[in-house]
């Protein structure tokens, strides 16, 4: 008889805990657990980095485990083991489960170590009120917990912030309360330098952004000079939106905008103790530049196209996000094609080749069709689309108008003569 397979589960929700011992604690857990039980191990499947409250790990490994699972990929009875249930699921009863019944039905087994608890066909659907009651406390008290340790950290920043604000400047690092700066800016006791190579690159940022390239183009360029992207102690490479906000910080020139409740307050000149990274003629045309470049592009792609499958199509490769790239082919036709989001960076993975989207829609579409609908309510993808397309650049106008709204009721009412 083949022993009972299992699945060691590890996830830690920052990727500073890289360097503490989270993972290495939770690897002896389930090991030790593993081996009491007589299972035999596969592969660890970890996350890192990946938050539960949100559901990241579902994009991640515990997603592929799960996709493997529903799939039949799994032996019948394979028993996926985790330190406790806060590392499946920190959104609360409903949704940890929705997610364990899921796994019963694919043929799985759910194991959490700190209760000794099993979770099976038998243990779902005749288990005791107090287990259930017992388990909903867990899930939803590792829910709570969360929220109020983020509170915690939120109202921490807010008052680093406001205490900043007062002194007209970031507070100085020290053992009780310091400021996080900007990534080409760091603490040398109690005096704010810049970092000279940091610095260096986003010059080159604003000197590119000048010279005509795009957010998408420089990403790539310092991707292939391999000149990371910080805020990570491993590698990180450069993503277009973060170029974007590096072209639009007030930080490079020493300045900083408060916001309160998500508002932009008024600007703090010299807030960085007159630190500049940038100069103001070269800020002004590198500005200036990805303004006119932003003109030329008029309504954007998005004007008479939506990807509908945006957030949920990934590279087959490196399993991460694929977006839709456009292209024209020799007669000037417009087509787009799936690619890989990091292959197109130069970012670590190596499949570059693109895949026709609207010969992939139109098959997910009639697949989809087929299993929600019978034959009564069948329509072409080409007859779909259109309507695709009209209720998203709806939605687009009504959220627009009530921004619109917002924006005038404030005006009115900061006034002195709301008449």
């Amino acid at each position: 008889m083949k022993p009972t397979l299992a699945i060691p589960y590890h996830r830690f929700s920052h990727a500073k805990q890289e360097t503490g011992s989270s993972l290495e604690r939770q690897r002896e857990i389930t090991s030790a657990a593993i081996v009491a039980n007589g299972w035999s191990a596969l592969p660890n499947a970890e996350d890192r980095g990946r938050s539960a409250w949100h559901g990241h790990h579902l994009e991640g490994e515990l997603g592929r485990v799960t996709a493997t699972a529903q799939t039949g990929g799994y032996p019948p009875d394979t028993v996926i083991v985790a330190e406790r249930i806060d590392r499946f699921s920190r959104q609360g009863y409903e949704t940890f489960t929705a997610w364990v019944k899921a796994m019963i039905e694919a043929g799985m087994r759910v194991y959490t170590c700190d209760d000794r608890k099993l979770y099976d066909a038998a243990s779902i659907h005749e288990e005791a009120l107090g287990s259930k009651v017992n388990r909903m406390v867990m899930a939803d008290g590792a829910r709570d917990y969360v929220s109020v340790m983020r509170e915690r950290v939120i109202n921490g920043i807010r008052n680093r912030q406001a205490k900043s604000v007062e002194l007209g400047r970031p507070t100085s690092k020290n053992k009780t309360t310091f400021n996080v700066v900007p990534g080409y800016y760091k603490w040398e006791g109690e005096a704010l330098v810049v970092v000279p190579d940091r610095a260096e690159i986003v010059c080159d940022i604003y000197q590119w952004s000048a010279d005509g390239m795009g957010a998408a183009s420089i990403a790539k360029r310092l991707n292939e000079q391999k000149r990371w992207a910080w805020g990570h102690k491993k590698s990180k490479p450069w993503q277009p939106s973060s170029i974007y906000k590096l072209l639009h910080s007030p930080a490079v020139e020493g300045d900083f905008v408060p916001t309160v409740n998500g508002e932009p307050q008024e600007r703090i000149v010299g807030y960085y103790f007159g630190l500049r990274i940038v100069d103001a003629d070269l800020v002004k045309r590198a500005r200036e530049a990805a303004a006119r470049r932003s003109k030329m592009k008029g309504a954007g792609p998005s004007a008479d196209f939506v990807n509908i499958f945006q957030g949920v199509s990934r590279c087959g490769g490196c399993y991460g996000r694929a977006h839709v790239q456009k292209c024209k082919d020799q007669k000037g036709v417009v087509r787009r094609y799936f690619r890989c989001d990091r292959a197109s960076r130069n970012a670590g993975c190596s499949r570059k080749e693109m895949h026709p989207y609207e010969v992939f829609e139109a098959a997910a579409l009639n697949q989809m069709l087929h299993l929600a609908l019978d034959d009564r309510f069948f329509s072409r993808p080409a007859d779909l689309r259109p309507l695709v397309l009209e209720v998203a650049n709806l939605e687009k106008m009504v959220a627009d108008q009530k921004a619109k709204a917002r924006r005038l009721g404030d005006r009115i009412f900061s006034t002195d003569d709301p008449d």
